[in-house]
């Protein structure tokens, strides 16, 4: 599994789920959700499309590619600052909306 993971934090394997790992609780926590939510929005729009993949309007591989370059940005900005680490709010977050 580490082989197929690779340098990748999210693993979807075939009949049995997601892995996700993470440098932290949060971290991977945070990785599962943002992968959940995806796949929330995927199946949305392939409903809405009458499950016909080709009806779905794709992100262009530049504005992909520009939102990972934005991202990387703040991270490394949050992380000078001191700030909290990947998820590490959500986590928190998460963790005070249990009963």
């Amino acid at each position: 599994m580490v082989s197929n993971l690779g340098a990748h934090e999210a693993l979807l394997m075939e009949n049995h789920g997601a892995l996700v790992c993470g440098a932290t609780v949060g971290a991977a926590y945070y990785t599962l959700h943002l992968l959940c939510t995806a796949a929330e929005r995927q199946l949305a729009a392939m409903a809405a499309a009458g499950g016909d993949a080709s009806r779905v309007a794709l992100v262009s591989p530049k504005v992909v590619a520009q939102t990972a370059e934005r991202l990387a940005a703040y991270e490394a900005r949050t992380a000078n600052a001191g700030g909290a680490g990947w998820g590490e709010r959500e986590w928190a977050a998460a963790v005070r909306a249990l009963p």
